[in-house]
């Protein structure tokens, strides 16, 4: 026990001795060792006690080598206690260098304070956060007290009650008042430090600005959205156009606004689903679509849908017409939940547009079967309809060709007038009055007469040009047969007062000359002179007489023929024969088949046959030939005279036949009236036959006629 007792004294001593700080850990685990020290000593005591005669050594010696062991031992411990002193120095420093990064990184505010609100200590970027500097922290000018706001300092007051009782502070959201006079938002927590420092609490702040402005844009927006959802809500309500949503597989009705409600009588439908309102409503089309919107996620539009259904539920079916558009509704995940409906009820519009059609057809029907040609315009002047009769007019298919061709088809002459006095019209929309030709189908100008009106609004603004063409052709024809008739009568009436004078003169003077003649000289012969020459005249005088009165009997239908069977190729001799006695100084040659008999009115047949070598000798100059040839044509006989005098303008072959006509314009150079082939022309065809002419101007003429041999029933 003695030996334990020093053992541990003389330890002491060497502990005592050496003078390190021990941590806490370093002095436990010391304790450990000393202990385990101690039970190998009084291990030893016992056994130099118990069996001294085991050990040669005395006591001293037992006492020297339990010290040495102490000593071998008490080194090991304090080269390991020195080494966990190394260990636990490295670990402070790497603590410190961790604790300066994070004091000094500039992301956390971290501050020392005293209790009363005192900031002792704080870094750079609680600084930076409040706008302090440092100097102004080292004079006091920065605490809690003066940072916080008014509105925060209960909140600040209850975290250092929590500090004090707690020893922390839970943390919390707070404003810091800044150097310039603006706020910033922080997140704080705090802890008590031990009582022997000079600083009672350590804080940590960050910065949650940005949060806050976030949650303030945040809130913003959500005070937006809503109010943009109550517009959209409201906007959708008071739509005039029928909305619905529905939801789920199912479709069933979420959401209807107050124009399907009206429409529905302000029946409650929410929660059914298509086909179940389909069913209230006696509806038996429609619900596919819905599904089909659902199913596929594709929109669906229609126009003018008709739906008949049971508005009223008493049974009775209603007919109306739907523009409506079926939407698919996503859920947050982009997944179809659901289809939106848009419609419109537009049965007024479908019906007015039914009746503006039978409208349109009936006006259409009317333009088509008036004689005109109807067209109707735009205010700018483009045309927008023309009715059958254009069509017909020029034969054509589509819209475009018939419009191309109308401009296409008027007279050249006609054209640049029609097109000016039109771009006029649509400038200053006065009515459009004007003559001009079209080409018809057939290649052939025909005149018609164009009016063009425009329809003008109450504000006299131009709505519609319609447009007519009325031929006139036929009119334009009686129009100019009138004027050439007139022209003709003016010149029959110059004729005829010539022919008639003539001879009326002739007449006159040779019976003034047998009045005047001396008695002496009153002999039969130069009496019975002037008597011829008197017959001769009276001649003329009857044949105009004759023309005169054939044309009137053949106006009013009493020309009479008597027909007889005779040899026209002997009737065509003799009236070669006395055309010889008067034109003497023309060649007639006479080409006839033999004997041709006819039955036909023999002196109307000479008269033609008289009449046409007449003009020929008239026409032809002197030495002229004339050509006579007859022909038997198997069943028809031809007669042809042929001269080589001045021919016929081609201009006027076409009416050489008509009364009053002439080949040349009237003179005194070629007598006549005019009426004679038009006399010929009546004869030959009241026989059946045909009568005809070709002439070159300067190269003669060549009429003919043709007659049947043996007529179907001569009267």
């Amino acid at each position: 026990m003695r030996l334990f007792t020093k053992g541990k004294a003389f330890a002491g001593i060497l502990l005592a001795k050496v003078k390190v700080n021990y941590t806490k850990k370093s002095v436990r685990i010391f304790n450990y060792y000393f202990l385990l020290l101690a039970i190998c000593c009084l291990g030893a005591t016992y056994l130099f006690n118990r069996h001294p005669a085991s050990f040669e050594l005395g006591v001293d010696q037992s006492i020297t080598i339990t010290a040495l062991l102490l000593t071998v031992l008490l080194f090991f411990q304090l080269v390991r206690v020195n080494k966990g002193k190394k260990a636990a120095e490295r670990k402070l420093q790497i603590t410190q260098v961790r604790f300066d990064k994070v004091y000094n990184a500039g992301i956390v505010g971290l501050l020392f304070t005293r209790l009363d609100g005192v900031v002792i200590q704080a870094n750079d970027c609680f600084l930076s956060m409040i706008g302090y500097s440092a100097d102004e922290l080292a004079k006091g000018l920065v605490s809690w007290k003066t940072l916080t706001p008014e509105k925060f300092q209960s909140a600040s007051a209850h975290a250092v009650e929590q500090l004090k009782t707690l020893g922390y502070c839970e943390p919390f959201e707070k404003e810091y008042l800044r150097k310039d006079g603006t706020t910033v938002s922080v997140i704080l927590a705090s802890s008590l430090l031990d009582s022997n420092d000079s600083a009672d609490a350590v804080t940590f702040i960050i910065d949650i600005s940005h949060k806050q402005q976030a949650r303030v844009r945040e809130d913003e927006l959500n005070q937006y959205i809503l109010k943009q959802k109550e517009e959209l809500q409201r906007l959708l309500m008071n739509a005039p156009a029928m909305i619905s949503l529905r939801r789920g597989p199912e479709l069933r009705l979420e959401f209807s606004n107050q124009a399907s409600r009206d429409y529905s009588g302000n029946k409650d439908h929410l929660g059914l689903t298509p086909k179940e309102i389909a069913a209230k409503f006696n509806i038996n089309t429609g619900t596919g679509m819905l599904e089909k919107v659902y199913r596929t996620g594709e929109s669906f539009t229609a126009k003018a849908f008709n739906l008949k259904f049971d508005r009223t539920g008493n049974g009775q079916m209603e007919e109306a017409w739907f523009d409506f558009v079926l939407e698919p509704l996503m859920d947050e995940q982009g997944r179809i939940d659901g289809v939106a409906s848009f419609g419109f009820d537009v049965t007024d519009m479908v019906k007015a547009n039914m009746e503006l059609k039978e409208s349109e057809n009936r006006f259409r029907f009317l333009a088509d079967s008036l004689a005109h040609k109807i067209w109707t315009c735009g205010p700018d002047g483009k045309a927008n309809y023309y009715n059958k009769g254009w069509y017909d007019y020029l034969n054509a298919g589509t819209f475009e060709e018939l419009h191309t061709a109308i401009w296409a088809s008027i007279h050249p002459d006609d054209l640049q007038a029609a097109q000016s006095l039109w771009a006029k019209a649509v400038v200053t929309g006065d009515d459009l009055e004007l003559e001009q030709r079209f080409k018809n189908a057939k290649g052939e100008y025909q005149w018609h007469l164009t009016r063009c009106c425009a329809h003008k609004n109450t504000a006299g603004e131009i709505v519609l040009w319609v447009g007519s063409c009325t031929n006139i052709q036929d009119q334009k024809v009686v129009q100019e047969t009138a004027d050439l008739l007139s022209r003709k009568k003016d010149e029959f009436l110059g004729i005829a007062s010539h022919e008639l004078k003539t001879p009326i003169t002739s007449m006159k003077a040779s019976l003034q000359i047998l009045d005047n003649l001396p008695d002496e000289d009153f002999k039969p012969a130069k009496v019975k002179s002037f008597v011829g020459m008197a017959n001769r005249q009276v001649k003329k005088l009857n044949a105009i007489v004759d023309e005169l009165l054939d044309v009137t009997r053949i106006e009013s239908g009493k020309m009479a023929l008597n027909y007889t069977t005779y040899s026209l190729s002997d009737s065509v001799r003799d009236c070669a024969e006395e055309i010889r006695s008067y034109a003497k100084d023309k060649y007639i040659i006479l080409t006839t088949s033999p004997d041709i008999m006819v039955i036909a009115d023999k002196v109307r047949l000479e008269q033609v046959i008289v009449n046409l070598l007449t003009n020929a000798a008239k026409y032809s100059p002197a030495g002229g030939t004339i050509s006579i040839e007859l022909e038997n044509r198997g069943g028809v006989v031809r007669l042809t005279v042929i001269d080589n005098g001045i021919g016929i303008p081609p201009s006027r072959q076409r009416m050489i036949f008509e009364k009053f006509s002439r080949a040349h314009e009237a003179s005194q150079k070629y007598s006549g009236l005019g009426l004679g082939l038009y006399i010929s022309s009546q004869i030959v065809r009241q026989h059946g036959g045909d009568i005809g002419v070709y002439s070159e101007a300067g190269n003669g003429a060549k009429f003919w006629f043709e007659l049947p041999l043996y007529p179907d029933s001569p009267n």
